[in-house]
């Protein structure tokens, strides 16, 4: 039998705890579920609104941490008293104060970051202090990936209460992708590569300035152009400024991320920390191949469709991406990164979601 369910969002349009809920909101209602979007807003938000979302506005306070902790714990709660869906579907686990006690409530737990050494900002480490007794009392949690489930588990949450949902994506799929790439490879004898990433010190994007960095300065070695799509701290813009590289552009928005995945080669994610991956399965729906650091998360949803460097050292990720410029190398991982693509299509994804939602 359907229910109606609140989807509850706080993050920004463009964050990936967005893009990892959005498909949420069109499996739920392909199952039959009467779903509607609430999105929470802290100051300096820009809010994903989707038709018929309901906009829930924070304080404003211009502190942008102190706005997000107050609002967590007491204004959202008061302005999503209200809510009439039967059950809630959480995007953000700092959020699970503001479902009202009569709701059933299901819980996105993305990554665990704030509890790791790869933790870069205080507040999180608080609210995720704060929300793990009740992350440990929950109903229902999803995550997506078992190596998330694992550290759950360590963290005292009952594994019962844990359910597999591997993110999906609505970019469609492009076998023709690696036709039109590999022509373009023989015709400019330049691999195009693509970072998809938050300027986060965790994700790394200092690895692929290094890259591009050493490249440039060394007419020996193969041609490769860089594009980070990303929006840049003042610290790495000065660090890129001091650099001048020809070879690396930054694009902060674009009209289409599918359209950024068609006119690229390779998708390179140096991440020391993921909770997913989200770029990963988008590039493999263009049959990309990917380069990527060694860490439990990207080897997983991977699951052997790419190549992975288990150091920082620049001489393994230039012999690796050079490996690329072998038509039969290339096609090889192209064609593992599309058939690996099949694991996080809608149909799977929305299956996925049935089984985690059933029986609440």
């Amino acid at each position: 039998m359907s229910k109606t369910v609140a989807i509850v969002n706080g993050s920004g349009s463009l964050d990936g705890i967005t893009f990892g809920s959005r498909p949420y909101l069109e499996a739920l209602r392909a199952l039959g579920h009467d779903t509607t979007w609430y999105q929470c807003v802290d100051f300096a938000t820009e809010p994903f609104l989707p038709p018929g979302a309901h906009e829930i506005r924070g304080l404003g306070i211009p502190l942008h941490s102190l706005d997000m902790g107050i609002n967590r714990i007491w204004v959202f709660p008061r302005r999503l008293r209200r809510i009439q869906e039967a059950l809630v579907f959480l995007s953000d686990p700092t959020l699970i104060n503001a479902v009202p006690a009569r709701c059933s409530t299901i819980v996105k737990v993305h990554d665990l970051r704030p509890l790791t050494p790869y933790r870069d900002r205080l507040l999180t480490l608080v609210m995720f202090k704060y929300v793990l007794p009740k992350l440990r009392a929950a109903e229902r949690i999803i995550v997506t990936t078992r190596a998330m489930a694992e550290e759950l588990v360590a963290q005292g949450v009952h594994s019962d209460a844990i359910h597999l949902v591997p993110d999906s994506h609505t970019l469609g799929s492009h076998p023709e992708h690696l036709t039109k790439s590999s022509d373009r490879i023989d015709r400019t004898k330049e691999i195009k590569v693509l970072c998809v990433s938050s300027d986060r010190p965790y994700k790394n994007l200092e690895q692929v300035i290094r890259l591009a960095t050493k490249l440039e300065r060394d007419p020996t070695l193969p041609r490769f152009r860089f594009t980070l799509l990303t929006s840049l701290r003042r610290r790495t813009r000065m660090s890129l400024a001091m650099r001048s590289l020809s070879n690396l552009e930054v694009v902060s928005r674009v009209p289409s991320i599918a359209d950024v995945y068609e006119s690229h080669d390779v998708l390179i994610t140096p991440s020391v920390y993921e909770g997913f991956g989200r770029p990963l399965i988008e590039a493999m729906a263009f049959g990309m191949p990917i380069v990527a650091r060694n860490i439990p998360t990207i080897a997983e949803v991977a699951g052997g469709a790419a190549l992975l460097v288990d150091g920082v050292d620049e001489g393994e990720w230039i012999a690796v991406l050079s490996s690329l410029r072998d038509p039969a190398v290339y096609s090889h991982w192209a064609r593992a990164a599309f058939s690996r693509s099949r694991a996080f299509g809608p149909e799977t994804f929305r299956g996925a979601v049935a089984a985690a939602f059933n029986g609440l």
